[in-house]
């Protein structure tokens, strides 16, 4: 559909109407037009004929009779004969002018209305055009003021593309910290799948030990049969020594000879707990512990044991000894170690200490070294290795829990260390949620702790950090 101005299609319904009226006058003057025509050719006629006519020999009255002829045809009325012929043939040659200055009149009447026509055109053509001008200003004016709106948004792409540049600065920062993050990931992975590695080879070395073992348990049956093939087997001088030791000196000794234990000694197996002899296989010792009021059995090579007390020399109550937990020990262990140490997480605190605050103080009572004392000194210290670890899982995870439940010293060192660093900046894009309602950051003042922030719904707004729930971290902005 187009669009068309009023005053247009008045002046063409006025065109159309004038037009009508020309048509209509035109078809007035066809006739008479074409009367003139036929006049114009009849007197050509009349002429020639009448040259023929006198060369033929007529005379004026018969030429006079013809012209009255032509008169009263030309008329319809009857023609009056004056005896002057010259007279007569005068008015009827006045009355042929007379006709054809009709004629001329009604065909000037026609050119006139015809100019007039030409002229009402011109007129509806001439303010056509000005009402195209019209438009042509009135679309200037419009081009105008999308110029000034497109200057103001160029202003508020300049400014945009400031924030831009300001964000990018951030966001090298933010990768520099995410590819040291990444490092440190890496560094982690490894240092796991070597403690995995670590781990299957000591599960693969102890599966074999208990093979071993076993296939001595089905290849014996008597208690002093296999040590005396042991001792055949051996160097004569040391089935000697063996032999001949006597029986307090081999009690004393690091390896301990078979015969020299009995039913119910107390022995401490190889994890540095204590048992008690429950009974003998070949050369394999039984030893019972106490565990969680349970009596655990578990054998060992006699080498393995050493000799604790005989049962006479311990209260009737005490022939099962119950073993002592050895995690406090064994993790002692392990961070006396460089490689334990470095590789230690707050994860392994956590578990070693069953997440509860009498754990911290049993591990400090725990029987040490001098090297594990000096680990654990510097691991229970008041800014110690666990105030590292802890800080470093709370960053890492945003999970604060773990200070509901740790000694009062360590939960205050960790508070004074998070209040030392700074609010971390929030990336542009990064989602947050306040009060329910999901939100886009665009830009975190840090220093007022501002965000400017957009509803998913393109609605812009600031909020203040403590109202702020982060969602997700957004990629940094790329130029």
């Amino acid at each position: 559909m187009q669009f068309q101005f009023t005053e247009v299609a008045n002046m063409q319904q006025q065109i159309e109407a004038l037009t009508a009226q020309l048509q209509q006058l035109t078809a007035s003057v066809a006739p008479y037009t074409e009367c003139q025509k036929e006049a114009n050719w009849l007197v050509e006629k009349t002429a020639e004929h009448r040259a023929v006519m006198l060369d033929k020999g007529l005379t004026a009255d018969s030429l006079k009779a013809w012209a009255i002829a032509l008169h009263e045809a030309a008329s319809g009325e009857e023609f009056s004969i004056n005896l002057d012929g010259d007279l007569e043939f005068a008015e009827t040659k006045a009355e042929l002018a007379r006709v054809r200055r009709a004629l001329e009149r009604e065909v000037a009447a026609s050119d006139e209305r015809s100019r007039e026509m030409d002229a009402l055109r011109a007129e509806v053509a001439n303010q056509a055009h000005n009402s195209q001008i019209d438009e042509v200003e009135a679309l200037r004016s419009e081009n105008k003021s999308l110029i000034l709106d497109y200057q103001e948004l160029n202003k508020k792409l300049d400014f945009f593309k400031s924030e831009i540049r300001e964000n990018d600065s951030l966001s090298a920062e933010v990768l520099k910290l995410r590819k040291e993050n990444e490092n440190y990931q890496q560094r982690y992975d490894g240092i796991k799948a070597q403690k995995e590695q670590i781990e299957q080879d000591f599960f693969a070395v102890r599966a074999d030990r208990d093979a071993k073992v076993q296939e001595l348990k089905n290849k014996t049956t008597n208690p002093y049969s296999t040590i005396d093939e042991h001792i055949d087997a051996m160097p004569p001088s040391e089935a000697v020594e063996l032999v001949e030791e006597p029986k307090s000196a081999v009690k004393s000794s690091a390896s301990l000879s078979l015969r020299v234990l009995e039913i119910d000694d107390i022995v401490s197996v190889p994890t540095g707990g204590l048992g008690t002899v429950i009974r003998f296989s070949g050369d394999i010792v039984v030893v019972g512990q106490l565990l969680n009021g349970e009596t655990v059995e578990t054998c060992y090579d006699v080498g393995e044991l050493r000799w604790i007390s005989s049962y006479q020399e311990s209260a009737p109550a005490e022939t099962l000894v119950e073993a002592p937990d050895l995690k406090y020990e064994q993790f002692l262990a392990k961070i006396a170690k460089a490689y334990g140490w470095n590789t230690l997480t707050w994860q392994d605190v956590r578990s070693l200490v069953d997440c509860k605050a009498e754990g911290f103080k049993e591990l400090s009572l725990a029987k040490a070294t001098k090297v594990q004392k000096e680990k654990r000194s510097q691991l229970l210290s008041a800014n110690g290795r666990c105030v590292e670890l802890l800080f470093d899982y709370i960053e890492l995870t945003g999970d604060r829990s773990d200070l509901d439940w740790v000694p009062v010293t360590l939960k205050e060192a960790v508070e004074e260390e998070i209040a030392k660093k700074p609010e971390a900046q929030l990336v542009p894009g990064t989602e947050i949620e306040v009060d329910g309602e999901t939100m886009i950051v665009i830009r975190h003042d840090v220093e007022t702790e501002w965000l400017d922030v957009q509803t998913l719904k393109g609605v812009r707004t600031s909020v203040h950090m403590t109202e702020v729930t982060v969602l997700s971290n957004a990629l940094p902005l790329t130029a």
